[in-house]
């Protein structure tokens, strides 16, 4: 998020960030240089914004090596709380 790591995403791994208005970068480190792995997003006061980071699994592969892609996917209001609720405390 503007150039700092706000979490890892592993699979299962959910989690939130409350953060002021404003405009934000949103990225992940992805082996490849692939469309959507970053994303600008401005957010108005109050407003809330879910994010998946999804896997395009072994996207790069060869002798004994593998290269997942990672994208910051925009979901709905509704998918992001159900995503959230299934979070272990």
């Amino acid at each position: 998020m503007n150039g700092r790591a706000v979490g890892t995403a592993t699979p299962g791994h959910r989690f939130y960030r409350d953060v002021a208005p404003g405009t934000y970068h949103l990225g992940v480190d992805s082996y490849a240089e692939a469309e959507n792995r970053e994303r600008d997003v401005t957010l108005a006061p109050g407003q809330e914004l879910f994010v998946k980071i999804a896997t395009l699994r072994n996207w790069v592969s060869g002798f004994q090596f593998a290269r997942d892609t990672f994208y910051v996917w925009p979901v709905s209001e509704a998918v992001g709380r159900a995503e959230i609720a299934q979070t272990a405390d």
